[in-house]
């Protein structure tokens, strides 16, 4: 299984660490959005960075090249409360990506479903909405999340 860390150095720069089974060395850098980062998870071969700020996206980046391969957008125009954390995994139904945060808002997306390449910006070329959006009543913040399958068990993958 191989880690993603998210972080921010002195000079308030945002990157993502790709690390390799059993190394302590980072495998490879993605360099974070603008606004900073809140968290990242990989799944297989790609990793999922959380935006920090007021551009709530997920950005979905090679672990191999570090290249952008799309972005999961929470809401059609772009408007929504910070994500403070994203979890992912595998259970029976293939990989998802849950972020949730400000607001009670939890976003699950299907990332089979999710188009490849094209810039956040455009729905039609790389961008994907949630495939369920959830809401957690009376909540002001979610600061962390689980994934389960339904007979009670972890999912494969999971952060």
């Amino acid at each position: 299984m191989r880690c993603v860390a998210a972080s921010t150095d002195a000079a308030e720069n945002a990157h993502a660490l790709s690390f390799a089974p059993g190394s302590r060395r980072a495998a490879a850098m993605i360099r974070g959005p603008k606004d900073g980062l809140t968290s990242a998870v990989a799944i297989g071969t790609e990793a999922f960075i959380a935006s920090a700020g007021r551009d709530p996206h997920v950005a979905r980046h090679d672990l191999a090249t570090g290249r952008e391969l799309g972005v999961l957008l929470t809401t059609v125009d772009g408007v929504s409360s910070e994500l403070t954390c994203i979890k992912g995994g595998g259970a029976h139904g293939g990989p998802v990506v849950v972020a949730a945060g400000e607001g009670g808002d939890v976003f699950l997306w299907d990332v089979r479903q999710a188009p490849r390449g094209g810039h956040r910006s455009s729905l039609g070329g790389g961008a994907a909405v949630p495939a369920m959006t959830l809401h957690v009543a009376g909540a002001a913040r979610i600061h962390s999340m689980s994934l389960s399958n339904a007979t009670g068990g972890g999912a494969h993958g999971t952060a």
